[in-house]
């Protein structure tokens, strides 16, 4: 059993309300979207370059997670199942901006899916990868450290094309109403990137004729919709009222297809000082009419985004009190959460808090398997989220405590007290644990560092556990003068531990060869190798 000091409550609830008393929120931030350092990738999640040790992860079986469900029933009064009243579309506006990031091919706007429609795309707009508009995104991008990936949700949300003319909403407060004239943090766009973002978007509109390509899939996209609907119809809707004490709001569901895996959410604000609360959801599957597929996957993702616009707030409003214990955490962590894009420890807390909620839904709706629900902590996990184990064992407490904490709001100070105890158990139990428990290269043919002929047929690496039957390379970190060696098509496994690379030799004589073997190579059960890689030199 495990005991985690926690504050007495009352202390907690005093300190919080008088340091929230002390600093008030930045009026400024007119607009929250969800993305870039604070973007909702599960699928970049799940393959940091970096990765650290969690918690005993598989020391819960489907039993243990069944009795879960039954005690967080008694957490929730009410699941009858409501239909949203979302508005579910594809939006030009959407498919515009991220095409364009798209053409600047760097890798995370680029997704290859969906493949037929990615492919429409790259015939069509491949010419235009040249355009000054992208030329300028590709700049901006370069400039900005780190480039905020929320953007792209940003400045579609708050656009209008009105007579195929772009411009900023005149009913929203967009970024450009709030962006500085000078920026001096490398990350805020000014008012004169803006102004030269919109005049170029304008012409690159005007010279791809997009609307004409927009009109073309106009099949795609309705069946896109349709498909949107259904699961959008499949959200109990009554569950986050009861759980988080406010109303239900989903005011838009913007499919992108253009988008592949980014999904972002996106909170507005008009100059009334209205809220909406929106979801931008990209696409990766598709059926064998190539026409998309949202599944489990898919709404478990819109469960995610949608926490986000109750959570959001809620983390704004006691950040000032959370902020030295994430601090402290981050500093542990920093590597894995900013490969994941989740790059500061503002970020740390907000998604930490919002994928408890998320597991709070999911543990009390039949969304995901067991088996699901286990890959999903192991990817968070992986994220450089290693306490999330502990924190769902941790939300158990308060399902038997609802007269006291009615609403997610309500358990902020004991959650404080838990976030404080974590940095304080990194290096003895965070850290080490997940490390055991992950594959490792047990033997390679040839050695590491050995001298072989250069007519060497094979390589062959043998991992300590059964593993998933991919691999992925990763990066040269012992020796950046290596070279891949030349290999045939296709490497194939001897046994579900061992990878057989048939050379396509001879080798190049006196020259350093190695294969890297990236974290992106899991175990059978989704635990990332640790990283390795294989130097050998040619005689």
């Amino acid at each position: 059993m495990k005991i985690i000091n926690v504050l007495p409550k009352n202390e907690i609830d005093m300190k919080i309300i008088n340091e929230i008393e002390k600093s008030r929120l930045n009026e400024e931030n007119m607009h929250q979207i969800n993305g870039g350092d604070n973007s909702c990738n599960p699928y970049l999640s799940c393959q940091p370059k970096y990765t650290v040790t969690p918690c005993a992860l598989y020391n819960h079986c489907p039993k243990v997670i069944m009795k879960k469900i039954l005690i967080f029933l008694l957490f929730i009064s009410c699941f009858q199942i409501g239909i949203c009243q979302s508005n579910v579309k594809v939006d030009e506006r959407f498919e515009l901006t991220s095409i364009v990031f798209r053409l600047t091919d760097i890798d995370v706007f680029a997704y290859p899916v969906p493949q037929n429609y990615v492919n429409d795309i790259n015939e069509y707009f491949d010419k235009y990868k040249n355009h000054d508009l992208v030329k300028f995104v590709k700049n901006i991008i370069g400039t900005k450290q780190p480039f905020e990936i929320s953007f792209i949700a940003t400045s579609a949300a708050e656009i209008e094309i009105t007579d195929n003319k772009i411009s900023f909403s005149k009913k929203l407060i967009t970024c450009y109403d709030t962006a500085p004239a000078k920026d001096t943090t490398g990350s805020v766009w000014t008012k004169a990137e803006l102004e030269e973002y919109l005049r170029l978007l304008n012409k690159f509109y005007k010279d791809t004729k997009f609307h004409r390509f927009f009109l073309q899939h106009s099949d795609f996209y309705n069946k896109a919709e349709e498909r949107m609907q259904e699961l959008v119809n499949q959200i109990d809707t009554a569950w986050f009222t009861s759980f988080f004490g406010q109303p239900y709001q989903l005011d838009n569901v913007w499919v992108v297809p253009s988008n592949g895996f980014n999904n972002f959410s996106v909170t507005c604000k008009d100059k009334t000082g209205k809220t909406y609360f929106n979801c931008a959801l990209g696409c990766g599957n598709t059926d064998s009419l190539n026409y998309p597929i949202f599944d489990w996957g898919s709404l478990e993702v819109l469960i995610h985004e949608i926490c986000h616009n109750y959570v959001n707030p809620i983390c704004d409003k006691y950040w000032s009190v959370f902020e030295p214990a994430c601090d402290s955490i981050f500093a542990y962590v920093s590597e894995p959460l900013t490969t994941s894009l989740y790059g500061s420890p503002e970020v740390l807390f907000y998604e930490s808090t919002n994928r408890l909620c998320e597991f709070t839904y999911l543990n009390t709706h039949p969304v995901l398997t067991a088996k699901q629900m286990k890959r999903n902590l192991i990817i968070n996990h992986l994220t450089g989220l290693i306490w999330m184990r502990d924190l769902i064992d941790f939300m158990e407490i308060f399902a038997e405590k609802k007269g006291q904490y009615p609403h997610f709001e309500d358990i902020m100070p004991q959650l404080l007290g838990f976030m404080q105890q974590i940095p304080q158990n990194m290096e003895n139990y965070y850290l080490p644990q997940f490390e055991l428990m992950r594959p490792c290269v047990r033997y390679t043919y040839p050695s590491k560092n050995s001298m072989v002929d250069t007519d060497l047929d094979t390589i062959i690496i043998s991992f300590s556990q059964p593993m998933q039957q991919f691999f992925v390379w990763g990066n040269f970190a012992d020796d950046d003068n290596a070279e891949v060696p030349p290999l045939k098509e296709d490497e194939f496994w001897i046994d579900d531990r061992t990878i057989a690379f048939p050379v396509d030799g001879p080798l190049k004589p006196q020259t350093t060869y190695g294969i890297p073997v990236s974290i992106y190579t899991t175990s059978a059960s989704y635990i990332p190798v640790r990283e390795f890689v294989l130097i050998f030199k040619t005689k």
